[in-house]
């Protein structure tokens, strides 16, 4: 009788852990970003993991590490260098440690309109989707976090107000940091997760960010002064190792990438439409906004062209750097020609 009994359960006992072992998860794709647990670009993109997860039917779960608790993009490019970390949702600040030509999007006041940046970067995309993958990386989409302003604890409105207070740059390569010391401003290398305390403490006095990161981050409290310069714009998007991407079939991945592409395009919709009234709520909440007048423009613009010579070289190469050029200009040109609208 035991022997039945026993016949008769251990097929069942068989069959209850194998769909227990093809209903769980294999592996967990970690994902980091620096983007605060709440904010906009955080929401859209637990909201892609969870595309991957039903994409992968059960392969993987996705665990999304916000608000920079696994450290500061250098962390995050080296955590997933060695194997710590699957991917990232990361601005080209990371991206340049992996491909210095992402510095590109660094050099201040190079672009004056996202159609402008749209223009460029999808003509240069798969260029660096080819370098990327050569470092052991998988780009998915391009997303942005809108264009960076000055913030600061007292009015500042022309190069030397901002040469007279502390100015908080991300840590990472020295040249750019050398340059600050050579135009007369006083920077403070520091990580982004530290830039909050370094504000309470006296660290720094200024910054340089996007309006929905300042409030995301809600650094803009310290710091209640923001000029109406558009120094530059903040792109990035998710990767994610090639070592673990390689091991996904190709109709996971195929179905990966769609999500990856809508989130994209949904970030630069929801950033683009929210970065204006990021500013109105935090101009509700004691932001005063300095427009900069046509002479002290004329002065952050030269001052932006100076920079361009420590980047130009050292990190992009020359001929990719003539190449962007060339395509912001061919957009130029072809916005000139176009017949005015009625």
């Amino acid at each position: 009788m035991k022997r039945l009994f026993l016949s008769v359960i251990a097929p069942a006992i068989m069959l209850a852990s194998l769909a227990v072992a093809t209903t769980a998860p294999a592996e967990t794709i970690k994902l980091a970003t620096l983007a605060p647990k709440g904010s906009p670009w955080h929401e859209i993109l637990k909201d892609m993991a969870a595309e991957w997860e039903a994409a992968g039917e059960g392969r993987f779960d996705v665990r999304i590490y916000p608000g920079g608790v696994l450290g500061d993009e250098p962390d995050l490019m080296r955590k997933m260098a060695i194997g710590q970390l699957d991917g990232a949702m990361i601005t080209t600040v990371g991206l340049t440690l992996a491909v210095p030509d992402f510095w590109i999007f660094q050099m201040p006041m190079l672009f004056q309109s996202y159609a402008e940046l749209d223009y460029v970067r999808d003509r240069l995309a798969p260029d660096f989707a080819a370098k990327l993958r050569k470092k052991g990386f998988v780009m998915l989409n391009w997303g942005e976090a809108g264009w960076v302003r000055f913030f600061s604890n007292r009015p500042v409105v022309t190069t030397d107000d901002l040469r007279r207070i502390k100015l908080f740059v991300w840590a990472g390569e020295p040249g750019p940091v050398a340059h600050w010391k050579k135009e007369g401003f006083q920077p403070v290398p520091l990580p982004v997760p530290e830039l909050f305390t370094a504000l309470q403490s006296g660290m720094v006095d200024a910054y340089a960010t996007t309006s929905v990161a300042s409030l995301s981050f809600q650094w803009f409290g310290l710091a209640p002064h923001m000029i109406d310069l558009k120094w530059g714009v903040l792109v990035g998007g998710p990767i994610l190792r090639v070592k673990v991407w390689d091991k996904l079939p190709k109709g996971v991945q195929d179905k990966m990438r769609v999500a990856a592409k809508k989130a994209g395009v949904r970030f630069r919709e929801r950033t683009r439409s929210f970065e204006i009234e990021a500013v109105r709520v935090m101009e509700r909440n004691g932001l005063t906004v300095h427009k900069v007048p046509p002479a002290a423009l004329a002065v952050w613009e030269a001052a932006a062209r100076r920079s361009y010579s420590v980047v130009v070289g050292p990190y992009v190469s020359p001929q990719f750097a003539e190449r962007a050029m060339r395509l912001r200009a061919e957009f130029r040109g072809a916005l000139a020609v176009q017949p005015a609208s009625n």
